[in-house]
């Protein structure tokens, strides 16, 4: 979270969400059963004083005061049972409430994850064409394809390839593009390309001692040798 702000972001805003969600549920009881039982209360109040001064007899006020208990009793059993059927439903939405908060938990713990393999990727690709042993070429479109665009990376310490397909055309059903290195004049095999990926880097054949890159239009999975008049790039190195 204190790497990627976004991320903070994101998870105070769904903390604001179920804390307003919950609130949402909070819900007084009845006011007639405050009133009940405040109401029985006086009353009870006012009999034990009057029995305390004789103002009637001792046994008929305990028979008031237990009618008013009674009364107390059956009121806060009422509203109690009322309660417990509005806090089972509040219940019951708070368990489909913090199923959806689980839900998107889990859709955000992808997402970081998703984000953290994307970032390790940059980082790979970054280390790869900022290596000062790289040298880059610009393959470009051939007559046949002139808004072809390809960057080739060659690391002639290790000798790896790797390339980024800028502009490609999308390759008509059953075909694929093939990328040749030029050895000592021979075309040698270094890949199929996958144009699906956009931009990003693809991890080519390993070349030494090439004199060109150039990419051609073959039959899906490739060919043994180039279709030359389906050359639609190339760069000398």
């Amino acid at each position: 979270m204190a790497k990627y702000p976004e991320l903070k972001a994101e998870i105070n805003q769904i903390e604001i969400e179920f804390e307003q969600s919950a609130m949402s549920f909070e819900i007084a009881p009845p006011l007639r059963v405050k009133v009940g039982i405040l109401n029985a209360i006086n009353k009870e109040h006012n009999q034990t004083n009057a029995a305390t001064y004789n103002l009637i007899p001792i046994n008929r006020n305990k028979n008031v005061i237990w009618k008013y208990v009674a009364a107390a009793a059956i009121t806060f059993l009422i509203g109690s049972g009322i309660l417990n059927v509005v806090f089972y439903n509040n219940y019951n939405q708070s368990e489909s409430v913090l199923a959806e908060f689980r839900i998107r938990n889990s859709v955000l713990t992808d997402n970081i994850q998703q984000t953290s393999l994307e970032i390790e990727s940059y980082k790979s690709e970054l280390a790869i064409v900022s290596s000062a042993s790289v040298q880059i070429l610009q393959l470009k479109g051939l007559p046949i394809s002139p808004e072809s665009n390809v960057t080739v990376y060659w690391e002639k310490a290790t000798n790896e390839v790797y390339l980024a397909a800028n502009s490609l055309p999308w390759p008509p059903e059953g075909k694929q593009y093939q990328l040749w290195a030029i050895v000592d004049g021979v075309p040698i095999n270094a890949g199929m390309l996958d144009v699906s990926d956009g931009n990003a880097l693809q991890k080519m054949v390993s070349m030494s001692n090439a004199q060109a890159f150039a990419i051609t239009l073959e039959p899906k999975g490739g060919s043994v040798s180039p279709t030359m008049e389906a050359m639609i790039a190339m760069a000398a190195v």
